[in-house]
């Protein structure tokens, strides 16, 4: 026997209920990312350990304005596939070496 469909008000609920959710785990994210930012140097690559590594980005190096759809950060994390070897963070910071 099927499984009977979900009802318009169900799916609609079940959507709120979700965006909901993600606003919460975006704020938490924001906030991690804040600390991330006060403690991470510009131009310093931390490898991740999965194959990706991580550095800091300035969205305004350079610039007085930058033109994006919507609101924009100062820095953000970028994260890329390794194309060189980064140099875990514990060890970048004990030796002052940038990878």
């Amino acid at each position: 026997m099927a499984k009977p469909k979900p009802t318009l008000q169900e799916l609609i609920k079940a959507m709120l209920g979700f965006k909901e959710a993600g606003k919460e785990f975006y704020a938490k994210a924001d906030d991690i990312e804040e600390v991330i930012v006060r403690r991470m140097k510009r131009e310093r690559v931390i490898d991740l350990g999965d194959g990706n590594q991580a550095e800091l980005v300035n969205n305004f190096d350079g610039k007085n304005k930058v033109f994006r759809p919507a609101g924009v950060k100062r820095f953000e994390i970028k994260i890329s596939r390794r194309k060189e070897v980064a140099v875990p963070e514990t060890e970048a910071l004990d030796q002052g070496r940038v990878a």
